[in-house]
């Protein structure tokens, strides 16, 4: 009779359990719906969404954000290793509210880009380069006569400066320059053990930078802005 209860009372805790996980599942849905139709109802105005083929025949999801008033220059987002594009949705609209132009993307991969096998264990992928190179010449060809930079955060920083482009300018947001040394703080800090593939730790560059970094950063220090502003 005890295993009998005991049995029931397994089967009712397991009941509560499910429908305890049914119902997170179900407002986590809601609340992603309806920040979702709140991004579209504030930005569609502002936002223009089409594909880009890469130099190898993948689609590059791209939002460009146009301002209300006369552009000054345009601004081409290159995000970080973690989320999509939708992520910089802030910063965007700051851009675009001092009248910048701004294009975002998401690398192959990463939301409605084409999918592509990229393995989590990888600090970055060489083929994201290709993604930005793709965009950067896209943009330039529709638009010869504007001055183009970059807004590069956390990885997007050194895909930037491995692309090699033409730039007018350079934003780098959590910047990096060598990879080992990413490698090798992740793991003292976090634990985490990272894969580098070919890469490239020494760059010059011709265009303006502006670096930002945070003296309390364990991951991307200051020591690799200041290394880069001696190349």
């Amino acid at each position: 009779q005890q295993e009998a209860e005991h049995k029931t009372l397994l089967s009712q805790n397991e009941e509560k359990y499910k429908k305890s996980i049914i119902d997170l599942e179900s407002q986590i849905k809601f609340l992603q719906q309806n920040q979702t139709d709140i991004i579209n109802q504030k930005l569609e105005p502002l936002i223009k969404e089409y594909k880009v083929k890469s130099v190898d025949y993948l689609e590059i999801n791209v939002w460009e954000y146009t301002p209300e008033r006369k552009e000054k220059h345009i601004i081409i987002v290159a995000g970080g290793d973690s989320g999509n594009m939708s992520y910089l949705i802030n910063q965007c609209e700051h851009l675009v509210s001092k009248s910048y132009k701004v294009i975002s993307f998401d690398y192959r991969g990463f939301g409605e880009s084409s999918s592509f096998n990229a393995q989590k264990d990888f600090l970055f992928l060489n083929e994201y380069s290709k993604d930005l190179s793709s965009i950067y010449k896209y943009v330039k060809s529709k638009n010869p006569n504007s001055l183009i930079g970059v807004y590069g955060i956390s990885m997007g920083t050194y895909i930037t400066l491995k692309a090699k482009l033409p730039l007018e300018f350079f934003i780098g947001d959590g910047f990096f320059c060598n990879p080992i040394e990413v490698k090798n703080s992740l793991k003292k800090f976090k634990s985490k053990e990272m894969v580098i593939p070919s890469h490239e730790s020494v760059f010059k560059v011709s265009y303006p930078s502006l670096i930002f970094c945070a003296s309390n950063d364990q991951i991307t220090s200051t020591d690799q802005a200041k290394k880069f502003s001696e190349y």
